[in-house]
């Protein structure tokens, strides 16, 4: 038993390095670059969901949130909002890229949320203008207030760049992640320990088609941990590549609180909700359909 408890934190202690480093990369390229964003895609209204699906896969944690602002200004489509959702996968890059060994499945993870994402979007406008039919729908406003915010609640851009605040923050975040990844990979350990990798297998409905449906909603909770545990298990073998897209395709960050907290339309946050979920768990469906059960060995091998 300690065998597992010494595991767990070795495992996440090796991992710390690299997330400071990926952390202050990322902080730094938020604080020069992130206020640069919101004009362009403001401007890329008619290919919005290729340009929000590009600028979604930035690990970028206030992106979200600018496009959610956006989207309620009347500023981009639906289907740019969706995009940009869709191709956002949280911390699953920080924690991929912090373990050098399995860093082969990024491009995959990274091409087929992007694809997923740009395909969604423009389903969703072609699908929404059918509908309209040329109506004007209004959109409500939403306050600003949340316009800096980033993910677990940190700001994130900002016109003043401090080199002290870069490095506060991306201690900070690292710390932070690595202690969802050592509570996570704890939990997995024992789960393996007490009842074996057939269990754990079992747990996450491992071969049902239910699973990744089941992994889409995990991906709607509006928090860093979501995205670590949904990659963290993936790494492990204990989901499919199908089911980890889905629930990376699936979590939003905090757009989504951004979304429920201020829009006015209760009717079409759930369209948006609805519409995440449905996408999410049709694409991962497809790919586990398509790709062989192995394909995580493959692409690590």
């Amino acid at each position: 038993m300690l065998n597992v408890l010494t595991d767990a934190f070795f495992d996440t202690l090796k991992m710390i390095p690299f997330m400071i480093v990926i952390f202050l990369v990322i902080e730094i390229f938020e604080h020069k670059f992130g206020s640069g964003l919101r004009p362009l895609l403001r401007k890329s209204r008619y290919i919005g969901p290729f340009a929000g699906a590009i600028f979604g896969i930035i690990p970028q944690c206030g992106f979200s949130v600018i496009s959610t602002i956006l989207f309620a200004e009347g500023a981009i489509t639906t289907g740019t909002l969706i995009s940009v959702y869709m191709s956002t996968s949280d911390e699953a890059i920080p924690v991929i890229l912090s373990q050098p060994d399995k860093i082969n499945v990024l491009i995959p993870i990274l091409v087929t949320n992007f694809i997923i994402a740009v395909v969604s979007g423009y389903i969703t406008d072609l699908l929404l203008t059918y509908l309209r039919k040329g109506k004007n729908t209004e959109h409500q406003i939403i306050t600003n207030s949340h316009e800096n915010e980033g993910c677990c609640g940190s700001t994130c851009i900002d016109e003043k760049f401090s080199i002290t605040e870069v490095l506060k923050h991306s201690f900070y975040h690292a710390f932070k992640i690595s202690i969802y990844v050592f509570i996570i990979t704890l939990a997995i350990n024992i789960i393996i320990y007490f009842t074996g990798s057939h269990m754990f297998a079992k747990l996450f409905l491992k071969d049902s088609i239910l699973q990744p449906i089941v992994l889409s909603f995990i991906g709607l909770i509006p928090n860093c941990a979501a995205s670590v545990a949904i990659t963290e298990i993936f790494l492990k073998g204990g989901i499919t590549f199908g089911s980890a897209i889905a629930g990376l395709s699936s979590s939003a960050g905090l757009g989504l609180i951004v979304l429920l907290k201020e829009a006015k339309s209760k009717k079409r946050i759930f369209n948006i909700i609805f519409l995440l979920v449905l996408y999410s768990s049709i694409a991962g469906i497809i790919l586990n359909r398509i790709l062989p059960s192995n394909y995580l060995y493959m692409i690590l091998h």
